[in-house]
């Protein structure tokens, strides 16, 4: 039986929503699978991160691997990041060597490092969903972490309305937060009782729906990037382990992103920034119905305007 290696790249959205990618294979193919996240964003000892809070089900979970390997350059490195072994060989991440999204008809072993699908529209997170959960399943674990925050906060209210805004990246912040702000009006009106769950990068869109809604929102205690820009770059990252100043362990790093992302997946409605695939992973996970996933950010070259005509609601 042939095995599949998938390495993670990015963020956790990004790497959960791209074993849709390695799930198609292990189905087109017949071959097993195994999830390998020991580089350093989500790892800071070179455990399997992925082992920690999720798993492969039986029927597609490669158990050991074995023979030869594909692409080359992964032969006895096949337990290093994908980012360390391309830079040690000064390559970029792109290079065809270390990115094959494929299955070779004459290896034992298959290595890839696939980047996420296409998940903008409802229709693409419904479609996702269904691929996810034929062989992806969340552990104990994290479903433990994720019930310590809802059974305490989301018992107070008959509806959550949750929200994504990724703003610490300039290239994020190109859509307009007005839309936002409406397509939530839309679901209070909808749900008068309700509160509104915000996950966010940035102090920014907290001071403002905090403005706007008041008693409503939620929110989970942590970390949080300045904002600062620096050559059109984010100067830190949420999730990025050159970012924090206070050296927190990447493990825990990497529980914070599993319990956010899992409480956001507990929503009842989820509002995901269109163009950020952390939020839209949640709807993923989640189970709300497609009525209840709603994108937003409309693509705007202001990303600068002014909210202060909006009442507390």
């Amino acid at each position: 039986m042939k095995n599949l290696l998938v390495k993670g790249v990015c963020g956790l959205g990004n790497r959960m929503l791209a074993l849709t990618v390695a799930g198609e294979l292990c189905i087109k193919y017949d071959v097993r699978m195994k999830v390998c996240w020991r580089d350093k964003m989500y790892s800071s000892d070179g455990t399997n991160a992925f082992d920690r809070y999720f798993g492969i089900k039986g029927k597609y979970r490669a158990t050991k691997l074995h023979g030869s390997i594909f692409p080359t350059n992964w032969r006895g490195n096949i337990l290093v990041p994908f980012d360390e072994l391309a830079r040690f060989n000064g390559k970029s991440r792109t290079n065809p060597d270390y990115k094959m999204v494929g299955i070779s008809n004459t290896h034992d072993t298959s290595v890839i490092a696939p980047m996420s699908p296409d998940y903008r529209t409802p229709k693409a997170i419904l479609q996702l969903r269904k691929k996810l959960r034929r062989f992806l399943f969340m552990k104990p674990e994290a479903m433990a972490l994720i019930a310590m925050f809802t059974m305490k906060k989301f018992t107070e209210a008959d509806h959550i309305i949750g929200v994504h805004v990724r703003w610490a990246a300039p290239t994020k912040r190109k859509v307009s937060l007005d839309d936002l702000v409406i397509k939530i009006d839309r679901q209070i009106k909808r749900h008068p009782s309700s509160k509104v769950m915000l996950c966010t990068d940035n102090e920014e869109p907290i001071n403002m729906l905090e403005n706007i809604y008041s008693e409503r929102l939620i929110l989970m205690p942590k970390w949080l990037p300045s904002g600062e820009v620096t050559n059109g770059t984010e100067k830190q990252a949420l999730h990025q382990p050159t970012s924090r100043k206070d050296q927190t362990d990447q493990g825990k790093v990497y529980e914070e992103a599993v319990k956010e992302m899992g409480c956001l997946a507990a929503c009842d409605t989820i509002i995901y920034q269109h163009n950020s695939s952390f939020g839209a992973c949640a709807a993923v996970l989640s189970n709300a119905g497609s009525q209840n996933i709603i994108p937003w950010g409309e693509e705007t070259n202001d990303t600068n305007e002014n909210y202060g005509w909006h009442k507390k609601k």
